[in-house]
Formats: structure tokens, C-alpha cells, sequence
């Protein structure tokens, strides 16, 4: 299945961090079908994919320095956590973490991305941008840090986690920063999971009790 049609399925959630409220977007479908099928068709070490999360950590910087934004700092103990959530929601279900889950000394707030049934760096990184929520995360002024993880399925879709991280001691900004969703900069591809069992086995997400 080419990445046109898995894009059909795919799923996102923003969590966005607003000063001081904390606001939900794109509630994720139910998943059980598609947890189910994560189970019997299993899944990579999330540390095996942190080729493709560094790959969308240099598009979201391009996004920002195409817009006159500081880069992002990448935060190892951030990926640690995002790694460990998009884990936890293939075993589970696809949901935004909790604020203690996303918690670290570093930093005194956090905003968080998800997602799945991506099959490529590229993909999941639009798919992000031409989303408000997300993309205003991803532009937010407020968020110094980020960390992303990102597990494989055995049939090549992902489930991906973006982990913003607002340092101890920033001035909250009066706005959300730039939310134009064009220009993208980066549409191409890029790397993608793998897939040892064939791509034949995605499912569309209009089928979630396969």
C-alpha cells in the first residue's frame, strides 16, 4: 500500500500548551481494532526508529527557521519519554499521555504531538504541519525543547510522539507565534520504517476491527 492510502488512515492528536490553560484537539478514534492487530503483527524497539525522529526533528527546525523562530533544542530525556508513550499507545491505546507521565526537572511545562499509521518521516511531518493544532505546537515561541520517539510496526506503519518542553524561566510570549500552514518546507519523503512483514498487512483506519 503506498503511502497515499496509509495517509488515509492516519491519526493525530494535539495536546497544546497555552499559558496557563491546556486545551485538546482531534480526539483519536477508537482503537481497539487497531491494537489488536498491533498484537499479532507486532513492533520494533522505539530506539530503532530514532533515525526517522531525528529526520522530522530537522524538518520541524526548518519549519521554524523558515519563519524567523529559534531552533528547537533536541532533549534526550524528552525522546526518553516520547519513545516510552508511542510505545505505550501501540501496546494500548492512542490517547495523549498525562501531565505526570510527560513530566521533567528541566523543564516547568510540556506540550505534546501524536500520532499513527504513517509510513515515512515526510508523511507524518505534513501531516503534523497541515494540522492547526499540531502545527502550533511545533511553532509555538514558548517551547525551547523537543524530543521525539517513534515505534515501527512490523508492516511498516508508525505511531509517533512529539514531546515540546518549555524551559524553567521563559517569559511566556502574548502570542501563539507564526500559524500560516504553507509553506511547508520539506514534503519529500524521507526515511521510513521498515517492513518485514509487507505493507500489505496496513489497514485502513475505516476498518479498526480487523
Amino acid at each position: 500500500m503506498d503511502s497515499r492510502n496509509v495517509k488515509a488512515w492516519g491519526v493525530l492528536a494535539a495536546l497544546i500548551l497555552a499559558f496557563p490553560v491546556v486545551a485538546w484537539l482531534a480526539p483519536g478514534p477508537s482503537s481497539s481494532g487497531m491494537e489488536r492487530a498491533s498484537e499479532r503483527i507486532g513492533w520494533s524497539d522505539p530506539v530503532e526508529a530514532d533515525p526517522i525522529a531525528h529526520e522530522v526533528y530537522a524538518r520541524v527546525n526548518d519549519e521554524r527557521s523558515a519563519r524567523g523562530l529559534p531552533p528547537l533544542e533536541w532533549h534526550d530525556g524528552l525522546a526518553d519519554i516520547a519513545r516510552r508513550w508511542s510505545e505505550e499507545m501501540i501496546r494500548d491505546t492512542y490517547e495523549h499521555s498525562l501531565p505526570e507521565f510527560r513530566a521533567h526537572p528541566d523543564f516547568f511545562a510540556t506540550g505534546e504531538n501524536i500520532a499513527m499509521g504513517y509510513l515515512d518521516a515526510g508523511g507524518l511531518h505534513v501531516g503534523w504541519m497541515e494540522s492547526d493544532g499540531h502545527r502550533e505546537n511545533i511553532l509555538d515561541p514558548n517551547h525551547t525543547a523537543i524530543g521525539i520517539g517513534i515505534v515501527c510496526r512490523n508492516d511498516g506503519a508508525m505511531w509517533a510522539t512529539q514531546v515540546f518542553g518549555v524551559a524553567h524561566g521563559t517569559t511566556p510570549s502574548p502570542g501563539r507565534g507564526p500559524t500560516s500552514v504553507d509553506p511547508i518546507e520539506r514534503r519529500d519523503a524521507g526515511p521510513e520504517c521498515p517492513a518485514p512483514f509487507g505493507r500489505d498487512l496496513i489497514f485502513d483506519r475505516r476498518q479498526p476491527d480487523l
